[in-house]
């Protein structure tokens, strides 16, 4: 199955690019090189003659040197600080790369073992070990013999004041095809919750392994072979003393898991990966279950373990008319592992194969029938062969080595070390660990795992390969069943169209949406970015709801769902308030779900946003009049946006409760007062409500304050209403009501009233003193003086009382009229008072005129 056709994303046009540099020549006479080690960013290279050279990297120092007798091997402790050099008669040397020095030594005779030959370190594998720097150490290391297949334990303690102390002991002796074949690597490993343990020759792989808390029982797996764990024995055809059998293991970093391993045996190079199984944290059970396969046996240590053979090759020269070196025809005496390349190496060759230990050699699109594509499948993938072509003088080649520590990969020649250098090295990468994954022929864990691996890759690289490989790993698990795990990868991915159709059901759509919701929530860094994005999905997940719903028979599922929507609704708001803030989305949402049957999530959402227009309306429509009334009052306020509510909701909420209506009004207004701001609403556009108001309508039981008085008369004498439709209704109001002293009050105080409308009101509904008022502001005395005088009944108390209020009227008009006319609006009250038939009367007006009138002007008046 070949990758699908939108795979062009992976196209890189960066290639990685390699170079072979010189980097040490530790020794400038005849001697040559005879092993080497790098770990913790120290190289050490022994000579043939015995001596050391060590060299820390970046350091500006001259190399560490010493000498010792009787070479054969050196090793370097992970951490770098310590160094063992393995001599032929049996004894190991310690060095300390910080006391620079050598420090002591122990012989291998000593392990309590009797040995028909002298036991010769050739592997030396470092145990964990907890000492801090500074203090004493005590250090512990396996050993492999280089014949009689002898596996030792060494102890060492060291202190800063060069104190030193040693012990071996024997641990087992591997059963080997001749007794002269070397152990060519021993390897002790931490995988999940096993311990592992690794020796080889050119022919075998012996593997120990059970689950251990300590690395103390890595000895006990030895010591008590058959008893404690498990072990297994893997043996290739081959020449069992060839110079081939070293074992490299790969970890991304010191301290981490190991990721792989290859054995470059007699019949080619072994590789695979170390177990790896699925974390909690990644995947729940059930879905964790579909990857782990029904009977692990040894695969819970490792898997995918391939055979990389070379005798398909074909021949070791180039075909007839090509310059181009062929493929290696052999396998390698050394391989060492970088992330995605194996370097093989060969006495007088050093091949970079594009080639990740672990992984399958065949892609997804090559069936097992192409095995005779070896020879060109080699080809393809040599990305680097420096000494491949002619050379003038052909290297010999000791050893290549790779420092965890500084990710450096040296090439040891028997005269210099090289450095190989490899740029962009994580480029053009994506697509070899992808084109494995989508095979269906792989187990699900490992295709897993290589999906893991091009994610992790894609994210050196532009967003778009890491989308498109989150996007087919997703499409992985959500083909096996995994659909939460497929979901929150997919989450990740941008292709949120192409995987909105891919989903197959709208539980598993909705699922997505919220997790993709959620993702692109964690990586917001302002509220401006992917608002669009989440715009679109927060619609998308309650179209998915609505979706849902209408599939959904069962009542209760739909109950539960819309208080899953409720939920997310009301939790996008505290998370997007920005986007909640854009009434166009809001609006929008808002009509889908009260025209899908969701108006109990459409209510909360108005609620929680305080789109009070919405609440108020809907509350109105469902009859709770009281709680409108109130999210007015107190809610719908000191906004002039706000006003147009108000006039939309008080004609249906005025009839219902007129007392807590005007009450929420006032108290809308009060408001503005306190605040300084301009009156909110206008009290000529409730009128059309108060028109149709009466008494009767109050809520609560007997109360009869008229409620529309009692609001027209804040507007007009609290909040200076100046509105001349206001003020006219207000007095008919009053004169309707018969409510004379608020009117005379209203028509004393106010500059607003038509005062001829006003006149027939009072007129009509006999408002005498109203009245008077009126035509005292038009200046027309006479008439109010008339007026006055004529309200009263014949009865002579009314006579007096009329006769005193017009003398109170006239004696505040001495300064506003002229004299004559005071004194004819003065004769009009005596000429009442004589027609009354009471001559005292008119002489107490005389008298009472303040010397306007003589007593001579009354008596002319009677006698008239």
């Amino acid at each position: 199955m070949p990758l699908p056709e939108y795979v062009p994303a992976l196209d890189d046009p960066v290639q990685p690019h390699f170079e072979l540099v010189s980097t040490l020549q530790p020794f400038a006479d005849s001697d040559v090189v005879q092993a080497a080690d790098a770990q913790g960013g120290v190289v050490a290279v022994l000579s043939k003659r015995g001596r050391l050279t060590v060299s820390v990297d970046d350091a500006e120092e001259t190399p560490l040197a010493g000498s010792l007798p009787n070479p054969h091997g050196v090793f370097v402790h992970p951490s770098g600080r310590h160094v063992l050099v393995t001599a032929t008669d049996g004894d190991v040397h310690y060095f300390s790369t910080r006391g620079k020095r050598t420090t002591g030594n122990v012989s291998l005779k000593t392990a309590g073992a009797h040995f028909s030959s002298t036991p010769v370190g050739n592997a030396v594998c470092w145990l964990p070990h907890a000492s801090a720097p500074g203090d004493e150490e005590t250090l512990a290391a396996l050993v492999g013999t280089c014949s009689n297949g002898y596996l030792l334990e060494i102890q060492l303690t060291v202190a800063p004041a060069n104190k030193f102390k040693a012990s071996a002991r024997l641990l087992t002796q591997l059963s080997l095809p001749r007794a002269q074949t070397p152990i060519r690597s021993v390897c002790a490993e931490r995988v999940g919750e096993q311990h592992v343990l690794l020796a080889s020759t050119a022919t075998q792989l012996f593997r120990w392994w059970a689950p251990c808390a300590s690395v103390g029982a890595v000895r006990d797996m030895l010591l008590h072979a058959g008893r404690v764990g498990s072990s297994s024995v893997k043996e290739v055809d081959g020449d069992a003393d060839a110079d081939a059998g070293q074992l490299r293991v790969y970890r991304p970093q010191p301290g981490q898991a190991p990721q792989s391993y290859a054995w470059a045996s007699a019949a080619g190079v072994v590789h695979g990966l170390f177990w790896r199984g699925v974390g909690a944290e990644e995947m729940e059970e059930d879905e964790k279950a579909l990857l782990m396969p029904a009977a692990p046996d040894d695969d819970t240590v490792w898997t995918n373990e391939q055979l990389l053979c070379f005798a398909a090759a074909g021949v070791a020269s180039g075909d007839e008319g090509t310059t181009a070196p062929a493929p290696p025809c052999v396998p390698p005496t050394q391989v060492a592992l970088t992330p995605f390349y194996m370097v093989l190496l060969y006495p007088q060759r050093c091949v970079v194969l594009h080639h990740p230990a672990g992984l399958s050699w065949r892609t997804s699109g090559e069936s097992h029938a192409d095995g005779d594509r070896t020879r060109q499948q080699l080809e393809e993938r040599i990305s680097f062969d420096p000494f491949g072509g002619p050379q003038r003088r052909a290297p010999q080649l000791v050893g290549v080595l790779r420092d965890a520590t500084t990710h450096k990969v040296y090439v040891v020649d028997r005269e210099q070390v090289w450095e190989l250098q490899i740029f962009h090295e994580y480029h053009q990468q994506c697509r070899v660990f992808l084109e494995r994954a989508i095979n269906e022929s792989e187990p699900l864990l490992l295709r897993k795992r290589f999906y893991d691996a091009a994610s992790h890759v894609a994210l050196r690289h532009p967003p778009s390969q890491r989308h498109l490989c989150e996007y087919l790993k997703g499409m992985f698990f959500l083909k096996i069943g995994a659909v939460r795990k497929a979901v929150a990868v997919l989450a990740t991915c941008d292709h949120c169209e192409r995987v909105l159709e891919a989903l197959p059901s709208g539980t598993v759509r909705g699922l997505y949406l919220r997790e993709r919701y959620d993702y692109l929530l964690s990586r917001r860094t302002d509220e401006k970015q992917d608002s669009v994005a989440l715009a679109c999905l927060v619609t998308w997940v309650v179209d998915a709801a609505l979706r849902e719903k209408r599939g959904a028979g069962d009542a209760d599922r739909v109950a539960v769902g819309e208080t899953q929507l409720q939920e997310f609704l009301l939790q996008s708001t505290e998370q997007c308030p920005s986007l909640w803030k854009q009434a166009c989305f809001f609006e929008f949402l808002y009509k889908l779900l009260r025209e899908q049957g969701y108006a109990g999530a459409a209510f909360q959402l108005a609620q929680r946003l305080a789109y009070h227009r919405h609440v108020v309306r809907q509350l109105v429509a469902e009859g709770a009049y009281a709680a409108a009334v109130d999210v007015l009052a107190k809610q719908c306020h000191s906004q002039p946006e706000l006003a147009d509510l108000w006039y939309e909701a008080v004609p249906a909420l005025h009839p219902q409760l007129p007392i807590a209506t005007t009450t929420g009004i006032l108290r809308a207004m009060v408001h503005d007062l306190h605040a300084g701001r301009p009156a909110m609403l206008d009290a000529e556009l409730l009128l059309p409500t108060l028109l149709k108001y009466t008494v009767a309508q109050n809520e609560v039981e007997g109360n009869s304050e008229h409620q529309a008085v009692v609001l027209l008369e804040q507007f007009i004498f609290r909040f200076q209403c100046a509105s001349t439709a206001v003020h006219n209704y207000f007095v008919l109001l009053l004169a309707e009501l018969g409510d004379h002293e608020r009117l005379v009050d209203v028509l004393t105080v106010s500059l607003f009233y038509d005062v001829g409308y006003a006149f027939r009101v009072c007129l009509a509904h006999k408002c005498t003193e109203a009245t008077i008022v009126l035509y005292r502001r038009q200046h027309l005395y006479e008439e109010a003086v008339h007026a006055l005088l004529a309200a009263h009944d014949t009865d002579e108390t009314a006579m007096w009382m009329a006769i005193s209020e017009a003398e109170e009227l006239l004696r505040g008009l001495s300064d506003r009229v002229d004299a004559d006319r005071l004194r004819a609006l003065w004769l009009m009250v005596v000429d009442y008072a004589l027609a009354c038939g009471t001559d005292q009367m008119a002489l107490q007006v005389v008298s009472h005129s303040n010397q306007v009138l003589r007593v001579e002007d009354g008596v002319e008046l009677h006698r008239k």
